[in-house]
């Protein structure tokens, strides 16, 4: 039975999100988060075996940005905050998202940010396609930021979660695959699995236990005035 999860990937047009979900499933993938705005059922309904959750990404620096959280959990199976900088990170827990994902890497959290995040509910996404869009000479300094906060993550206890973050067919990798990407940043074989395989599942158990609607431990909208 396959148990691999990609939470993220980004297609541009229904044919690409035809192409990724069949990708994805002869990749081996049971689950997708799949952020495309409004997704055709019929796209979905073709690829038997591969369970599509919807999923939005929120810039955290939105006004308003807990009421539109709130909105959005309503409809979509994955509500996550793109964060840029630390500023981002705090907003984004305060307003109660449990998933934060960089957008690129161009600030590295500080410890700091990891306590809170560590202390939350929160699982921090990392997607390999935009950690690998940088240019060639800046490569080093991204797999040096990887392994910071692989170290952080590992001493305050967050959860992280390896994505591909692809935004076509052709960027989506086997999850194996997908874990030997931060591998360079002397990252352990472990902690790669356990953020490819292991922490998505632990995210998706969640998701299907409390369904949309889910606002946090507790609390859940069930109707509108």
């Amino acid at each position: 039975m396959k148990r691999y999860v990609d939470l993220h990937v980004k297609p541009s047009d229904e044919k690409t999100i035809h192409d990724i979900l069949e990708t994805a499933l002869k990749l081996g993938y049971s689950t997708v988060g799949l952020a495309a705005g409004e997704i055709p059922r019929r796209s979905i309904e073709e690829y038997s075996g591969l369970k599509v959750l919807k999923r939005i990404d929120a810039d955290a620096k939105l006004d308003g940005l807990r009421e539109y959280r709130m909105k959005l959990s309503e409809r979509c199976d994955l509500v996550s905050a793109i964060c840029r900088d630390s500023s981002d990170i705090r907003r984004a827990l305060k307003f109660g998202f449990n998933l934060l994902c960089f957008k690129g890497l161009p600030q590295t959290p500080r410890i700091t940010d990891f306590s809170l995040i560590g202390a939350s509910e929160a699982y921090l996404e990392l997607d390999v396609y935009d950690l690998l869009s940088f240019e060639r000479d800046e490569r080093v300094a991204i797999f040096r930021a990887i392994a910071r906060i692989f170290r952080y993550a590992s001493r305050k206890k967050v959860k992280l979660i390896i994505a591909s973050g692809a935004t076509d067919a052709y960027k989506l990798r086997a999850p194996l695959d997908l874990a030997s990407m931060v591998l360079p940043a002397g990252i352990t074989w472990g902690e790669a699995l356990t953020a490819t395989i292991h922490n998505p599942l632990l995210l998706l158990s969640r998701v299907i236990g409390k369904g949309r609607g889910y606002i946090s431990e507790g609390v859940r909208t069930v109707g509108r005035w």
